[in-house]
């Protein structure tokens, strides 16, 4: 959210967290309407050797939680996060 705040100008910022407990998962949805990012460039250098550290930062905790981090980001509609974390 701070980076969507900071760098996207967003009117709205939703976050949304499910439990699923059939699987032991909860999901982390986040959504902006800001400006998003070249997500194409992203996907094709890799988060790890991209020069945005917000994401990097994401990336790093979301292997922390041994969760799934999937981003999504164009001009039109915004961002998309979508973060699955295992619960034990």
């Amino acid at each position: 959210m701070t980076n969507a705040a900071k760098h996207a100008n967003p009117t709205e910022i939703k976050v949304v967290v499910r439990e699923d407990l059939e699987n032991n998962l909860i999901n982390f949805f986040i959504t902006d309407d800001g400006c998003g990012f070249n997500n194409k460039t992203v996907k094709e250098i890799g988060i790890e050797k991209s020069t945005k550290l917000g994401l990097k930062g994401m990336e790093s905790r979301a292997i922390l939680l041994n969760g799934n981090l999937q981003i999504q980001s164009d001009e039109e509609t915004g961002t998309h996060i979508k973060l699955v974390v295992p619960v034990n």
